[in-house]
């Protein structure tokens, strides 16, 4: 007899193994009836294998050997066994009713069972691992009409685990890299269930990014709880235009049907002319926008920046500025004040002068400020320029 219980996309099977008639092994004493999982007799489930009409003083006895399985750590997709056994040491016969359940049923046959004394009863309970699942515990009741033990709590738990995980988990952000990187760390691939692997192929589809593997540290391993890993490290073309990059790394393990998984990893590469938005002004780094929002022609707006200039042993110069509509202004003031080791501070204006055309300019038709300099690294700094001048 077979239950099926689910929760979510587990499964959970109850079924019976055996009636056995005859005494194999030695038991354990009864539990109390205060603990592990065996309801107080003051409060007995309503169900008949509570009802006896032992009128001769002879009384079921319910012996358990054991009320809790771990499965411990499952694959996902697999699935596992355990059989709980119910034996009657008392002098009348043991009734069993199964009752409640942690989890919705699809369908039920074990219903009930009656053990005559000195014989047991076996059902198996089997737990198939769908998705991962960092705890999974369920439990099943079985109703009895022993006066000690009126209901006992059968309990099977575990962790189900992908063979390969990424940590970080999901997508791998890098944030800024560094102007002059040639080689980033972006993460690993571990496995908390495989005591070994090896990656036979690191791919990428960006033409600037290439990947490759290490094996990861044993600190970081024990860290991780994981018996196995790799670090996954970036190498970075120094042709990697400035600004944000994505690209998604595969990796081939020799696993079984060479498991494979996939990453997709962002970053920005830092520009070594750095722009700041300074108070009141918007300005989003990873498109290099200056939004203006909406505001009257007449009036006109104005936004500032602070740009930082990195990597120069001579004087930075702005050499040409254009912009798009022609009536947009970009100005460029060193900071004489300004006190860098490595770097040089400048302000730059945008002005959309009063009595300015009215126009529209979104993020599919943005205007534009293209500042030609003399830096060997970054020659042109491009800006976009969204607003709504009406």
């Amino acid at each position: 007899m077979r239950i099926f219980m689910s929760v979510l996309t587990s499964v959970v099977s109850f079924s019976t193994i055996a009636v056995l008639a005859t005494t194999i092994g030695c038991f354990e004493k009864p539990l109390p009836v205060e603990e592990n999982g065996v309801r107080q007799n003051n409060d007995p489930p309503s169900s008949d294998a509570n009802n006896t009409s032992v009128s001769d003083g002879k009384q079921p006895k319910a012996v358990l050997k054991d009320l809790e399985f771990d499965f411990g750590s499952m694959l996902v997709g697999e699935e596992m066994e355990h059989s709980f056994t119910i034996r009657n040491e008392g002098d009348a016969p043991l009734k069993l009713k199964l009752g409640h359940v942690s989890c919705q049923c699809a369908s039920t046959q074990f219903e009930n069972a009656e053990v005559a004394p000195g014989e047991e009863f076996s059902f198996e309970v089997s737990w198939h691992a769908m998705e991962p699942k960092e705890l999974f515990h369920q439990t099943a009741e079985v109703e009895t009409n022993d006066p000690e033990n009126p209901s006992i709590r059968f309990t099977i738990k575990g962790t189900v685990a992908r063979t390969l995980d990424l940590h970080p988990s999901g997508d791998w952000r890098l944030g800024n890299v560094s102007t002059d990187a040639t080689e980033v760390s972006a993460g690993r691939v571990i496995s908390l269930l495989v005591d070994e692997f090896k990656i036979t192929e690191v791919t990428t589809d960006h033409e600037m990014i290439t990947a490759r593997t290490e094996p990861a540290f044993e600190d970081t391993l024990n860290n991780l709880n994981a018996k196995m890993g790799h670090e996954v490290i970036l190498d970075l073309s120094p042709e990697l235009p400035y600004g944000p990059f994505q690209a998604t790394v595969k990796l081939v393990t020799d696993l079984n049907d060479n498991a494979t998984v996939s990453v997709n990893v962002f970053g920005v590469k830092s520009r070594p002319i750095l722009l700041v938005a300074l108070q009141g002004t918007r300005f989003i780094p990873s498109t290099q926008t200056i939004h203006l929002g909406a505001f009257p022609a007449d009036s006109g707006k104005s936004a500032k920046l602070s740009v930082f200039v990195r990597d120069m042993k001579e004087p930075f110069e702005i050499t040409e500025v254009t912009t798009e509509p022609e009536f947009i202004k970009a100005t460029a003031t060193m900071d004489e004040a300004f006190v860098g080791t490595k770097s040089q501070r400048y302000e730059v204006l945008v002005e959309v002068p009063p009595d300015s055309p009215k126009v529209s300019l979104l993020r599919d038709d943005p205007g534009s400020i293209m500042i030609k300099t003399n830096h060997p690294k970054q020659p042109e700094l491009n800006l976009r320029i969204e607003m709504i001048s009406q």
